[in-house]
């Protein structure tokens, strides 16, 4: 019941802030255009297999956009170190 009736006094929900991390995928499709006349069928070309590689990107966001993003090297995840260190950035920008 607090939460619901601060907002009367305290804009709480400008101070929220959030993170996220999310695996990008690196994907390079190439297309090869097919010119057909009319009544011809296109050649089909099968889909590549995802490439191993990706990237992690650390996103940190509030009401009034994004606080603080990184794109971690290949490889890398989230730890508790670079939590920690990414929360002193996020500290040190707002």
């Amino acid at each position: 019941m607090n939460l619901i009736t601060s907002h009367r006094h305290y804009q709480w929900l400008s101070n929220l802030i959030t993170a996220d991390e999310k695996w990008m995928l690196y994907v390079n499709y190439t297309r090869r255009r097919q010119r057909l006349s009319t009544g011809q069928t296109g050649v089909g070309i099968p889909k590549t297999d995802p490439d191993p590689r990706k990237l992690m990107l650390s996103v940190w966001w509030g009401i009034k956009g994004d606080v603080h993003w990184k794109l971690l090297p290949n490889g890398y995840t989230i730890t508790a170190d670079l939590y920690c260190q990414q929360l002193d950035r996020v500290a040190e920008k707002l």
